[in-house]
């Protein structure tokens, strides 16, 4: 899916109405589109460490004009609105999912997710943006050397990034190793 605006996808009652339609009225403004995928009352059976609930996705170019035309504090601060909104600062085993999608390289454009678990402070959150942002540059600029594409890639639709804690970074997910471990403790 080629994302030209701002994509959100998590469990929106209807009290969230108001809050959505108020993010649309100021993206709008900025001149940018606003996507949202309401999963309440749907029925989801996945592998939720891989799987994209919650989540905010949007294109790097995007990202780039947001961030010309808001500025990087303010880019932050929004994300970290919409972040909070969405999963509603609760403590959940689905990971919260960052997208960015369409990062230009020498072997076309490519995806990034980043998967965040835990409850977060908004310092920790403020950090993980940074490392997310940084990343996507770093693709970019061939500073970071992604993993080969692998028969998951597809399905999965771009390469998977954990964060990690205790460590204050962000690790590439090797999916078929992982798949092999799961598959092992079974």
């Amino acid at each position: 899916m080629a994302i030209d605006g701002l994509y959100i996808s998590g469990y929106f009652s209807d009290n969230d109405n108001s809050m959505l339609s108020a993010y649309a009225d100021e993206l709008k403004e900025k001149g940018f589109r606003f996507y949202v995928r309401n999963l309440s009352g749907a029925m989801m059976q996945s592998a939720f460490d891989f799987a994209d609930f919650e989540l905010i996705a949007v294109a790097y170019e995007v990202l780039q004009q947001f961030i010309l035309n808001g500025g990087y504090d303010v880019t932050k601060y929004f994300f970290k609105k919409l972040w909070l909104n969405i999963t509603k600062s609760r403590e959940d085993k689905i990971p919260f999912t960052i997208s960015i999608e369409g990062i230009p390289t020498i072997n076309g454009a490519e995806t990034i997710k980043c998967k965040i678990q835990g409850q977060l402070s908004d310092e920790q959150k403020e950090k993980v943006l940074d490392k997310v942002f940084s990343l996507a540059h770093q693709v970019e600029n061939h500073q970071y050397q992604l993993m080969e594409k692998n028969q998951y890639y597809n399905a999965l639709n771009g390469h998977l990034f954990r964060y990690d804690l205790s460590d204050d970074t962000l690790h590439e997910i090797d999916i078929v190793a992982e798949v092999k471990k799961n598959s092992q403790k079974q």
